[in-house]
């Protein structure tokens, strides 16, 4: 279980002075099974959640909100967003993604954790909306290292390099283009951590291979 891995990656490439706020893009399941039970022992105490596109799974949401928050103190359901008051003060506002606004409009932090398959053959562009509108904070892109191909004898680092484009399969060009816009910005405070897997006990391609024999 690494759930761990993106409270890790906080205290490592987030500033030392933290800000109030903290954006979060994603899908909902990654959103509530990884990344909001870890992340108010990190000190924020606003959250901008941008998952969807429909309100459907906004219940998760607000269930794991419910929870690690000691109860709700208050929940406004408005025609584009969902806002929640915690108990212990933690303040959550749900709302839809894709797209964000085209004009910066993230104050502080932001990051971006979601399987490519959540964004379809739109994956990059929606990397690149969301790291143009962060105003001003440190951008952090979660991705995997299922970019690098299986067959390496060698243990990944940060230096390892990337395989030839012509021999990465569709999944990892998907994987690549989501990368592009945050490695390309030389100028801003971005980073890409690959991680090698969120898995729990109960969810991951390992259950695939034990379903299988």
């Amino acid at each position: 279980m690494i759930p761990s891995i993106p409270l890790l990656l906080l205290f490592l490439f987030l500033p030392s002075a933290l800000p109030l706020s903290i954006t979060l893009i994603g899908s909902t399941s990654t959103l509530s099974s990884y990344l909001l039970p870890l992340l108010p022992s990190a000190g924020y105490s606003s959250y901008v959640c941008y998952t969807g596109p429909t309100k459907d799974n906004w219940g998760k949401l607000k269930d794991r909100v419910e929870k690690i928050g000691g109860g709700l103190e208050k929940v406004e359901e408005k025609e584009d967003s969902l806002h929640l008051l915690t108990h212990n003060g933690l303040k959550f506002r749900i709302s839809h993604y894709p797209p964000l606004p085209s004009s910066p409009n993230i104050e502080g932090d932001c990051v971006f954790i979601s399987p490519p398959s959540a964004f379809g053959e739109e994956y990059g562009e929606n990397t690149k909306t969301a790291l143009t509108a962060c105003n001003g904070g440190r951008f952090v892109l979660i991705s995997s290292c299922g970019i690098y191909p299986d067959t390496l004898q060698s243990p990944i680092t940060p230096t390892t390099p990337l395989p030839p484009t012509s021999t990465l399969t569709p999944r990892q060009l998907k994987i690549l283009k989501g990368e592009r816009p945050v490695l390309n910005d030389v100028d801003g405070d971005s980073v890409v951590v690959r991680c090698s897997g969120l898995y729990t006990l109960s969810k991951g391609a390992h259950r695939y291979w034990l379903s299988t024999g």
